[in-house]
C-alpha cells in the first residue's frame, strides 16, 4: 500500500514538473529566427549577422514589416542613436505594440504587421533607430536609418 502511495506521489510530481507556462507554443513558436518581409522598404542583412537594416530616404516615409512565422510578437525595446556619444539611448515604450519618438517616428503592431511612419528629416545628419522585436525567447534586431537631406 505504501509503495502505491509513493508511486502515485511521484507520478503527480512528475506531471506538474513537465507542464510549464514557459512551454506555451504560442509564446515559443517554432524555435526559429523571425521571418520578416517588408512593404515599401528593403531589408538588408549584409551589414551584420542576424541583424536587419532598413535604409529610408530623408523624405517622409511609411513602410511595414510582417513576421510570417510567428503570431503575437511584440516590440521588446526601442532606442535612438545619440550623435554626441555615438551610442543608443533607450526610449520608453508606450506599450509592447506601439512606440513613438518625439514627433518624427511612430510604429504600431497590428496582427503580425508593424506599420512605421517617419517624418521628413530636416536635420543635417542621418537618424538611426534600433528596434528589438521578440516572441517568447526569439529576438530580432532591426536598425532603421533615415538619410540626411541632400544638399
Amino acid at each position: 500500500m505504501m509503495k502505491k502511495i509513493v508511486l502515485m506521489l511521484f507520478a503527480v510530481l512528475f506531471s506538474f514538473s513537465s507542464c510549464s507556462s514557459d512551454d506555451d507554443p504560442a509564446l515559443v513558436g517554432k524555435g526559429e529566427i523571425m521571418e520578416i518581409s517588408a512593404e515599401n522598404a528593403t531589408l538588408d542583412n549584409s551589414k551584420g549577422e542576424a541583424t536587419l537594416y532598413i535604409d529610408v530616404p530623408a523624405a517622409e516615409s511609411t513602410f511595414s514589416l510582417k513576421v510570417t512565422n510567428y503570431d503575437d510578437w511584440w516590440i521588446h525595446s526601442f532606442s535612438v542613436k545619440e550623435l554626441s556619444s555615438n551610442s543608443y539611448v533607450l526610449v520608453p515604450k508606450i506599450d509592447n505594440k506601439k512606440v513613438s519618438y518625439k514627433d518624427w517616428f511612430n510604429a504600431m503592431v497590428a496582427s503580425n504587421q508593424l506599420k512605421c511612419t517617419i517624418s521628413e528629416n530636416i536635420s543635417s545628419v542621418p537618424r538611426t533607430i534600433k528596434m528589438e522585436m521578440t516572441v517568447g525567447d526569439v529576438f530580432e534586431t532591426i536598425y532603421i536609418v533615415q538619410a540626411a537631406p541632400s544638399k
